[in-house]
């Protein structure tokens, strides 16, 4: 019988080889890339529910400082609520003292030592509400958002200096530089100004809804560009026509502070403040 050559039989003993290695590496690939495809299925966004409708309520914290590695100066939670017909503000001082999870500490402390989860949980035991969402920018930011809420018209009586900014006397148009330095100014206990940030709050609160409502595409770009934030543009889409063609009410801002104990640079919080401002976030009836 002839024999193949050696030739042959190595062409072969190669070929086979060569598609067993093949084999081999593309059932490793697709072991590999199976489960890849499931993870960034998982991830993609929800489908949204189609019942979802404008009446839906959010708060959202915001949490501002100079910069990212500084504690906050300004923290603010807007509860948009249409069933009620409003939209309400409860100004914080970041140095209010709140035990959560079995941690006393300042809301300052309880964010530089738990980040912003650590801070919702430490608001959700002052106020009984945890945030649905949180926006989270510095000063630069700040003073963005509020350029683009239209700043606001005052008269000033006498020229002062805070930080790089002064303020000369007159009637004139603040800029979100000036005003986001009136915001983080700090008292003579060298505390955030609660009661100077709830008087400039109720000033711009209005002309930035109003102005909001002639430019809010351009307003929700400008807090993904200059924030960080859990808010998504469905969350802005979907309340768009209420805020551009609704009629609400835009209530004075709430401030809870309390009793400042400059020992332990802390502030323990008063009883009715915190009651108003749990009656303003809980539910509507």
């Amino acid at each position: 019988m002839h024999q193949p050559k050696r030739s042959t039989q190595l062409f072969l003993i190669s070929l086979c080889v060569t598609l067993v290695t093949l084999g081999t590496v593309l059932v490793l690939l697709l072991a590999v890339w199976l489960p890849l495809t499931r993870e960034q299925e998982d991830e993609q966004p929800a489908a949204q529910p189609l019942t979802a409708t404008e009446e839906e309520s959010l708060s959202l914290l915001m949490i501002a400082s100079p910069t990212v590695s500084d504690p906050p100066a300004f923290l603010a939670l807007f509860s948009y609520a249409p069933a009620k017909k409003q939209f309400d503000t409860v100004l914080f001082s970041p140095y209010l003292l709140c035990t959560s999870l079995d941690r006393t500490d300042t809301l300052a402390g309880h964010y530089l030592y738990g980040g912003i989860l650590g801070l919702r949980r430490a608001i959700a035991e002052l106020t009984g509400h945890e945030p649905d969402r949180y926006l989270r920018t510095d000063q630069e930011g700040f003073s963005a958002l509020l350029d683009a809420g239209g700043g606001i018209s005052c008269t000033i009586s006498s020229a002062f200096t805070i930080g790089e900014e002064q303020f000369y006397p007159g009637e004139q148009q603040l800029s979100g530089r000036k005003l986001s330095a009136l915001l983080f100014q700090t008292g003579s206990d060298a505390l955030p100004d609660l009661k100077a940030q709830t008087e400039w709050t109720s000033r711009i609160l209005p002309t930035c809804i109003q102005a909001v409502k002639h430019s809010y595409e351009s307003f929700s770009s400008l807090i993904f560009s200059e924030c960080e934030t859990t808010l998504t543009r469905y969350d802005l889409l979907l309340r768009q026509s209420y805020f551009t063609g609704g009629t609400f009410t835009v209530n004075e801002p709430i401030a809870v502070d309390g009793t400042h104990h400059p020992e332990i640079m802390a502030v323990y919080p008063d009883e009715s403040a915190l009651s108003a401002a749990k009656a303003v976030l809980s539910p509507a009836s």
